[in-house]
């Protein structure tokens, strides 16, 4: 197990981290546990959906060559 500290937290980011873990009968520590975990869980069905999506994919678009920016005559 890892530990991790966070520092120059913002009061009122902590003071909201602590009302929810008390609503979630959680400490502090265990409830950015929990946020943490399922933030980096919810990342996990990208690799597969893009896998799943490559089918439907076609060619690449085209990106046309930039032109020369117009000139503008400011008064």
């Amino acid at each position: 197990m890892q530990t991790l500290t966070i520092r120059q937290l913002e009061d009122e980011t902590f003071e909201g981290l602590q009302a929810q873990a008390e609503a979630n009968g959680r400490s502090v520590e265990d409830e950015v546990r929990s946020i943490l975990t399922a933030a980096v869980h919810s990342r996990k069905w990208w690799p597969e959906w893009v896998k799943a999506t490559e089918p439907f994919r076609g060619e690449p678009l085209a990106i046309p060559p930039r032109s020369k920016p117009r000139e503008v005559e400011l008064p």
